[in-house]
């Protein structure tokens, strides 16, 4: 990998730490646990993409055009993402008693979406399931971007 997609891996975690310093300080040490229990919750999140990402690769292997491929492919992936995110926050995070204020669930839903980015981004870079080039073969307008 270039030094960029590791400087790109590092803003998530990174601020998601100052958050949690700074609002952990402010707000105790049971606002802290719930924190680090919303951030686990984003960690977890991706298995949702990943079952979404997996969902859409075999459901585009029954559709023959390539462009309804990817539309197919990124719909299901976009929304399962999302319903990933949200689902955790609503169920498990938010009824706590900890979280009283709107801005305490703000910070919440902050913590799922950056636990989610930190394996989401290391997931997309490593291409686990080999859908990068799918896309950049497709939606590219020349094939010179895929040379450098």
């Amino acid at each position: 990998m270039r030094p960029i997609a590791y400087i790109t891996l590092a803003f998530a975690p990174l601020i998601a730490a100052g958050v949690y310093l700074y609002l952990g300080q402010k707000y105790g040490q049971s606002f802290r646990k719930v924190m680090v229990q919303s951030f686990l919750c984003g960690l977890i999140s991706v298995l949702v993409l990943a079952a979404a990402k997996f969902l859409s690769h075999c459901l585009s292997q029954y559709v023959n055009e390539p462009e309804k491929d990817i539309i197919l492919f990124f719909h299901h992936c976009r929304i399962a993402s999302e319903f990933g995110k949200i689902h955790p926050l609503q169920v498990y995070i938010i009824p706590k008693k900890t979280i009283d204020r709107p801005i305490h669930g703000i910070s919440m839903s902050i913590m799922v979406s950056l636990g989610f980015c930190t394996i989401a981004l290391l997931s997309f870079m490593l291409d686990p399931f080999h859908t990068q080039a799918l896309y950049l073969t497709h939606c590219m307008p020349s094939s010179s971007f895929l040379q450098t």
